[in-house]
């Protein structure tokens, strides 16, 4: 029994080491993800148990456990570096920008292509004013991962802060190309559409305005302000071209992202007015001069 018993403490060893090899230290990545797993409470029950029938089949068990445990575990369970990302994230939660530096930097060291720990020391970088690692470790999440979109999505933001134009469209454009998810979608039409703004291209503001709002209902609520200047001022562009009813329908559309915005309910008297209708238009115009 006693080499019975040696088998199996060897057997423990292995399994440690496998999962050493796979870079997790079992014991301490149990007390951050699954307290029960520190002492492989099933497979040392299994040792203990007196047996009189033939040891080599309860070897064999053992050993085929260790397989099942490493093929269908999830890298929660044995990865330390899943536990480290938890801590910075706690520690973004806390605006502990340091720490979750230090965190996402021990979850990297042990899985150097740990995309949502670059993804997320970057995030603390940048919120630090360390922008230009931010930029770099999104650019490496980005090496790693050429997919990943919320990383071109971030990266775009910080580079239209940069005064990086057309850097930051480049990655809006490779977001909307990778991405099938409709809120991220949705979030690189609106950057998108921001810098098409400040670019004067008021119809590209507002198809990408468009997009966004089809992919994530209200959020033209949310961001109305912004949008609803170039909605006025395709507005004003129609009626110049004597498209009364375009003109009519982007000063509605202004009205609605801005409720408050005088000068559209000004705008659209005049335009209906045009149209002939005098009771509409004298209605508008009363609302704008009680806005003002």
């Amino acid at each position: 029994m006693r080499g019975f018993n040696s088998m199996i403490r060897e057997l423990l060893r292995m399994l440690k080491r496998l999962l050493l090899y796979r870079g997790a230290s079992c014991l301490n990545c149990a007390v951050l993800t699954c307290p029960r797993m520190s002492n492989l409470f099933w497979l040392q029950e299994l040792c203990k148990i007196k047996s009189g029938g033939d040891k080599l089949k309860l070897v064999i068990r053992c050993m085929l456990l260790v397989i099942v445990f490493l093929a269908t575990v999830p890298n929660a369970f044995c990865d330390k570096a899943d536990g480290y990302l938890a801590q910075a994230n706690a520690a973004v939660s806390r605006r502990d920008f340091k720490g979750a530096i230090a965190y996402a930097t021990k979850a990297i060291q042990l899985r150097p292509d740990y995309v949502d720990a670059y993804y997320l020391r970057a995030y603390a970088e940048q919120s630090k004013g360390e922008i230009d690692r931010a930029l770099e470790d999104l650019s490496q999440a980005i090496k790693i991962k050429p997919d990943f979109v919320k990383a071109y999505v971030f990266r775009a933001s910080i580079k239209v802060n940069k005064h990086d134009i057309q850097g930051a469209i480049e990655d809006f454009n490779k977001a909307i190309q990778f991405d099938s998810d409709n809120a991220m979608t949705g979030m690189a039409y609106i950057g998108r559409a921001h810098v098409k703004l400040e670019q004067g291209d008021m119809e590209g503001a507002i198809e990408d305005f468009n997009k966004a709002c089809n992919l994530r209902p209200g959020i033209d609520i949310q961001l109305g302000d912004d949008f609803a200047v170039a909605f006025y001022n395709r507005g004003t562009a129609k009626l110049a071209k004597s498209d009364v009813d375009g003109a009519i329908e982007d000063f509605t559309k202004a009205i609605q992202l801005k409720p408050k915005y005088a000068d559209a309910y000004t705008a659209r008297g005049n335009a209906k007015r045009t149209k002939g209708d005098i009771n509409g238009a004298n209605a508008d115009l009363a609302t704008a001069a009680a806005l003002r």
